[in-house]
């Protein structure tokens, strides 16, 4: 403290495991310096993905980023022969295949280099496997191919990423240690106030080149964790056996030693719509029962007293459905993610459109609501849509060819000559908005990507107040951004249709941020559960898939990464059991949602971090886990064997519908689902049928079996007047096309 009374902590550095935990850690110090009346300038905050630049700065050469070192990987592997890319890549992959292999060896060299080793340290270990023994070559593949990449970046001025981290730890090593170096071996850095001490909160995975590049200097290591069999007392780090001495998880005592979770806390759910009434009905609990402890009278929850951890992340937004539609307001800590908003639909229907150049894309697309509210307004409100269902009636699907509706003067009937009209029309509207992604032919991925921005900036404009957010709309435009910067001779050429594969293979992972709302419940991931402030934690999900998931990683399989020390499925599960350990210390209460199954019916298998039992208390668990968890009465609803809801008559839930005969057909529909059966055979409803694409089952037969019969009774006339029988198979072939066509004509 100064003489001013204010606690400098600006030369201290603070490592968190995300950007969440750094957030919550200094909204707890900012509470904690009010309580006290203490002045104080923040310390810094970091990650572990950027703690070595934290420390040494950063080399006055510019470090490629992840996209653009990506780009250029992938044009490596589009410009190496088939011997360098045998057993990673096929010699004929197209560009969308390449950016994913690139994708993958960048990780892969990520979690090498981490650890403080590199390829050559891979191929000799691989070389004394013997499980592994023949896999030597590829890895030399991997490792010149990466090399390649690294000089293709060198002659554009820029260094690797892991080569920059690499050299600024041996750096930081050779100074702390007094070791000679040569002037050839310095990297230039930007000046970096470097700090005098680092504080590790609740980083339990911390890497070897990170424990490197702290070398000479002070570190505090402060670990989350509940005490040690019930012990009120916290070890301290290093005398603590859970962990090493810089606060890293000790694999093997956790999974020999894990948290148990009480068996009270568990609760088994059928699927995640089952989870989410769970929830609704624990939040409810929770809230009367504050209402009732203080003297709470409208009976609402604090939002920052319950955490949900959702566990399963894929299943985050269809949660948070579930729940609001109960009453319940959620926030996604996470955010939202991209591949499901209607722009990424949008993309994939004109991906299909440019991909197929047919009737049926060309129908998608006028579907689909960013283009077909453009066409509807250009055409003076004329439905595209509709058009092209009316067509699709009479016409089999057929390439967009040069007028490939047809003449609408030569239809019979009015209607469709009119959907031809506006279908031509609708055509031509279409060709103005695609026009900047040039002709079908392909081009170079800039060019390509730049004419699909302005593909949707048309879009976007054909609509007074926008189709799209600008948040989204920004997302894309710095998605492409990361995809073009390659330099012109490297540069992948790829048609329109790859180029939005590209795209949204880029943004496959991105979310947009959910807007903040004080009244909502927080939602967060498993990972970020030690760090939340709440008292009572919720989590579902629990099954193994995501508690603590199954990994198959074809480049850095396990046995080798636990050979080399490299991140592996076992320091995976104890990190995870480290989690567990935080939220059973915060909240020993907190519940646990095991489902059983999928939303497609489907089999889940129970998180193996809820077993930590032994003997016969987990022979007890494993049987109760595994019995069949009870129906859900949803509403007050008749709920059938199948999971789903069977609608109820508005004037007599109780009626009872007798049914005397069934057809094969209808029993068929029965098994498949309860719901759609009473829907179609019961209330006698039916759907719209799909018309103008591929024929089904049942309408080629029906197709099928005319076309014989008429064949049939030309045959029988041919006979009866003294004709020998059709033995020439082109006019057989011809007479069963016509007659086929006949009988679509009239469906």
């Amino acid at each position: 403290m100064d003489v001013l009374g204010e606690v400098d902590l600006s030369r201290v550095l603070v490592v968190v495991p995300g950007g969440r935990a750094g957030r919550q850690f200094l909204l707890a110090l900012v509470a904690e310096a009010e309580d006290r009346g203490i002045r104080f300038v923040p310390p810094r905050t970091t990650t572990p993905s950027e703690l070595v630049f934290a420390m040494r700065g950063r080399p006055t050469q510019a470090v490629a980023d992840r996209p653009l070192h990506r780009g250029v990987l992938a044009a490596v592997l589009g410009a190496a022969d088939a011997d360098d890319l045998a057993g990673v890549i096929r010699p004929d992959a197209d560009w969308i295949e390449r950016f994913t292999v690139a994708d993958a060896l960048l990780d892969a060299d990520r979690i090498v280099a981490a650890a403080g080793r590199d390829w050559s340290d891979v191929v000799s270990t691989v070389e004394r496997s013997v499980d592994l023994g023949g896999e030597s070559d590829r890895y030399r593949r991997i490792e010149s191919l990466l090399a390649r990449a690294e000089a293709d970046l060198e002659d554009l001025g820029m260094l690797a990423p892991e080569t920059a981290k690499r050299r600024l730890v041996e750096e930081a090593v050779s100074a702390s240690d007094g070791s000679a170096r040569s002037e050839a071996a310095v990297t230039p850095m930007e000046v970096v106030d470097a700090p005098e001490e680092v504080v590790l909160l609740g980083v339990v995975d911390l890497s070897a080149r990170d424990e490197a590049v702290l070398a000479g200097c002070i570190v505090h290591t402060m670990i989350l964790a509940a005490a040690v069999d019930g012990d009120d007392a916290r070890l301290e780090p290093r005398s603590d056996p859970r962990f090493d001495a810089i606060g890293r998880v000790v694999p093997a005592h956790w999974i020999a030693t894990p948290p148990v979770i009480p068996f009270d806390s568990l609760q088994i759910e059928d699927k995640p719509i089952d989870e989410a009434e769970a929830v609704v009905e624990m939040l409810a609990a929770e809230a009367a029962k504050n209402a009732r402890e203080h003297d709470n009278q409208d009976g609402r929850l604090d939002p920052e007293s319950v955490a949900i951890v959702v566990a399963d992340e894929t299943a985050a937004e269809s949660f948070r459905r579930e729940i609001e539609a109960a009453g319940v307001t959620v926030h996604l800590a996470g955010g939202r993610a991209f591949a499901r908003s209607g722009l990424a639909r949008t993309l994939g229907t004109l991906a299909i459109h440019l991909e197929r150049n047919d009737s049926d894309g060309f129908g998608r697309l006028v579907a689909d609501p960013g283009f077909a509210a453009a066409i509807s307004r250009r055409l003076d409100g004329l439905d595209a849509a509709a058009a092209w269902s009316s067509w699709a009636e009479s016409d089999m699907p057929r390439p967009l060819t040069e007028g490939w509706p047809g003449d609408p003067d030569a239809c019979e009937r009015t209607a469709q000559a009119a959907a031809r009209r506006t279908l031509h029309a609708a055509d031509e509207v279409l060709s103005d908005i695609l026009a900047p992604l040039g002709d079908a032919g392909p081009d170079r991925l800039d060019r390509m990507l730049t004419g699909l921005l302005e593909v949707l900036q048309r879009l976007d404009d054909e609509d007074a107040a926008g189709l799209w957010s600008e948040e989204i709309l920004r997302l894309v435009r710095d998605a492409v951004g990361d995809l073009i910067p390659l330099p012109e001779e490297l540069q992948p050429t790829v048609t329109a249709s790859e180029a939005i594969r590209l795209l949204l293979g880029t943004l496959d992972a991105a979310r947009l941020p959910d807007p903040p709302d004080p009244a909502a419940i927080e939602t967060i991931g498993w990972l970020e559960a030690p760090f939340d402030p709440a008292g009572r934690v919720i989590v579902t999900g629990c099954h193994d898939a995501a508690l603590p998931g199954r990994f198959t990683d074809p480049i850095l399989p396990d046995s080798l990464r636990a050979t080399m020390g490299l991140e592996d499925e076992a320091r995976r599960h104890a990190r995870d059991l480290w989690v567990l350990s935080t939220i059973l210390g915060r909240d020993p209460d907190a519940r646990f949602l095991v489902p059983r199954r999928d939303p497609r019916g489907e089999p889940r298998v129970p998180s193996r971090l809820i077993f930590g039992d032994r003997g016969p208390a987990l022979a007890k668990r494993v049987v109760e886990v595994f019995t069949k968890p009870s129906t859900r009465n949803r509403g007050g609803v008749d709920v059938s064997g199948f999971g789903r809801p069977r609608p109820t008559w508005a004037d007599d839930a109780a009626r009872t519908v007798t049914i005397d005969r069934l057809s094969v057909t209808a029993f068929r529909d029965y098994l498949a689902s309860p719901y759609r059966f009473w829907l179609k055979h019961v209330l006698g409803l039916r759907g719209p049928e799909p018309v103008g694409r591929e024929l089904d089952a049942r309408t080629f037969g029906t197709v099928l079996h005319h076309a014989v019969e008429v064949f049939g009774k030309q045959d029988i006339a041919r006979h009866a007047a003294g004709d020998r029988p059709c033995a020439d198979p082109d006019r057989i072939h011809q007479a069963m096309v016509d007659a086929m066509s006949e009988a679509i004509d009239r469906m």
